[in-house]
């Protein structure tokens, strides 16, 4: 029981910290030396947290894409170095980012349970 405790205690640590890594490594290289389109950064994005979601959960992928919108809004979309969201398409990258993390978290949790197979018969 102390083990599983202290090892939860490193874990997600480590996991956040993998997490937010990963997002501002994929920041930092479209950012400074690929300079590719807002579509290429908002599709590795949405990878990004496709795998968050099914490997470690609804938790760490929520938290991800609010995070993955506000660089992605700052860093991506005109005008560019500010926080302003006054096209409706930050708004959808926002919405895009939160639905998948919800519905790849949800089914994800579904096939690791067992629950997304129907019953034999």
């Amino acid at each position: 029981m102390i083990l599983s405790m202290n090892s939860h205690r490193v874990i997600a640590p480590a996991r956040w910290t993998l997490a937010f890594g990963a997002l501002a490594g994929i920041v930092l290289v479209y950012h400074r030396w690929l300079h590719v389109n807002p579509t290429t950064v908002a599709l590795t994005l949405l990878l990004l947290i496709l795998l968050l979601a099914a490997a470690w959960g609804m938790r760490y992928a929520v938290v991800l894409s609010v995070a993955a919108t506000i660089f992605y809004n700052y860093y991506f979309l005109p005008p560019i170095g500010t926080f302003t969201i006054a096209d409706p398409q930050n708004w959808l990258a926002l919405f895009a980012f939160l639905a998948t993390a919800i519905i790849a978290s949800r089914l994800s949790d579904q096939a690791r349970d067992g629950s997304a197979l129907p019953p034999e018969p």
